[in-house]
This record gives structure tokens, sequence and C-alpha cells, in this order.
């Protein structure tokens, strides 16, 4: 019966809507490990550029994100902030694309599965069935979560509500326009999230275009 009551009581629960870069704050905290330069309780307030790409992922009129940025700038960190947030708050299928498949899987072994281990509110949506559990793939409740290179061939099979592309200045040609296409039915549902984070590119590439 308490089980019962339990769920009941979830259910019931007033969804938290602060912004993320509060809500992290107070729920998340980064490992220690040479992949965070700050670690514990995130905290915006010190890194205060990545307060407004953050929270875009929590305004609705807000469909896509660019965020075109040197080196060591903590662009990835906007990236696993949001993941965070739309794992517990607002599950959708999610997919993360990096240049290359090398720095897919660094992305998970190093960044993605620490953030989840570290905070007890991410680690309770993992499904007890560990097989589900890979490196690069996780079926959450409520959602999947795909991380990979940016081969096209990878791009046709799924449709996704959120897409974070990574480094998009080293994509090839026509890249771009694959990884809107998996955005599909939530572009006509008006609740697609496309988040784009780099480096500056060559002048005229896809990636400037989309920029300027």
């Amino acid at each position: 019966m308490s089980a019962l009551m339990e769920g009941l009581a979830r259910g019931y629960q007033v969804p938290d809507i602060r912004p993320t870069t509060e809500w992290a704050r107070e729920n998340i905290e980064l490992p220690r490990s040479r992949q965070f330069t700050v670690t514990g309780l995130f905290d915006a307030s010190i890194s205060r550029h990545l307060i407004e790409p953050i929270n875009d992922g929590d305004d609705d009129r807000c469909r896509e994100t660019n965020v075109r940025a040197p080196v060591r700038a903590g662009k990835t960190l906007i990236m696993d902030i949001r993941l965070a947030s739309i794992m517990k708050r607002n599950p959708g299928p999610t997919r993360m694309i990096f240049q290359d498949d090398s720095a897919a899987k660094d992305q998970a072994e190093l960044r993605t599965w620490p953030i989840i281990e570290a905070n007890q509110c991410l680690r309770d949506l993992l499904p007890e069935d560990r097989h589900k559990n890979r490196a690069q793939s996780i079926i959450l409740p409520g959602m999947p979560l795909h991380i990979s290179g940016p081969s096209l061939n990878q791009l046709q099979s799924r449709g996704y509500q959120n897409i974070f592309a990574d480094e998009a200045w080293r994509y090839k040609p026509g890249t771009m326009q694959e990884i809107r296409g998996r955005l599909g039915d939530y572009v006509k549902k008006g609740t697609d999230k496309l988040v784009v984070l780099s480096q500056g590119g060559d002048v005229g590439s896809e990636w400037d275009e989309q920029c300027q």
C-alpha cells in the first residue's frame, strides 16, 4: 500500500518549472574529474555567459540555440546541464551528435555517465534492466538517449524531440540538413529543440551561414 501511495504522490507533484540554471544549482553536481574545471553543485553565477543558452530550453518560443565560442568556453557544459534537465523534468527522445565516433564515445564515458552516476535524481531514472544501458544508448522512462558521431546513415532511422550537435564546423556538407530532418514530427507540434555548439568555421560553410 505504501508503494501505491508513493506512486500517487509522485503523480500529483507540482512540476518544477524554475529556470534550468536555478534548478541545476540545487540538483546537479559535477563530479570530480579532469573533464570538469569546476566541480560540485553547478553554479552558473561564475560563468554567466552560459545562463542564457542553458535557459533557452525553458522557453517554448525558442526552438533553436546556436552557440559559436572558442575552445574551453564551456560549450559542452551547456549540453550537459540541459540534458540533465530534460531527463528529469521534460523527457523526450534525445540525440547528442559529435564530430566523430571517438568524440561521441568520450562524451558518453567521461561526461554523460559520470554526471548521471553522481546525481541521485538521474540515477533513479535508469531502468532496472541494466541490459538497456549501453555506453552510448540509454533507454530511460519516457525517452531514449543516443550519443553518436555525425554519420548520415545514423541520422536516418529515428525522430528526436531534442538534438544537440557539437562542433558543427567539422560536419560534412548536408549534415545539418539531415539533423534538422530528424526533428520531423516534433517540428509540426512545435516542441522541437535544436542546440548547435561549435567553434567558428570557414566563411560560407553551413555552420557560418547558420550563425549569420
